[in-house]
């Protein structure tokens, strides 16, 4: 099921997920585990996804952290904080 995605006035549908992913920190000698968040959308529909620009989804506002295309390109994955 979709939710509303918008940055800068233009929104699209994209797929939210939130998960529980486990980091190894060598430093500390331990693993820390991390609630990893994240939105799919069709490439394009956003138009330009600047690191650290303001990402609204389904009513929440995030931070675009990274974005990166999937598989052959039709989809992007941004993950958000």
């Amino acid at each position: 099921m979709g939710v509303d995605v918008s940055v800068n006035g233009k929104t699209t549908q994209g797929l939210f997920d939130q998960q529980q992913v486990q980091r190894i920190i060598a430093e500390a000698g331990g693993i820390l585990e991390v609630t990893e968040t994240s939105v799919l959308i069709a490439t394009g529909t956003l138009g330009t996804l600047p690191k650290d620009a303001a990402i609204v989804v389904d009513g929440v506002t995030y931070k675009i952290r990274t974005v990166r295309p999937m598989d052959d390109g039709q989809l992007t994955a941004i993950a958000i904080a």
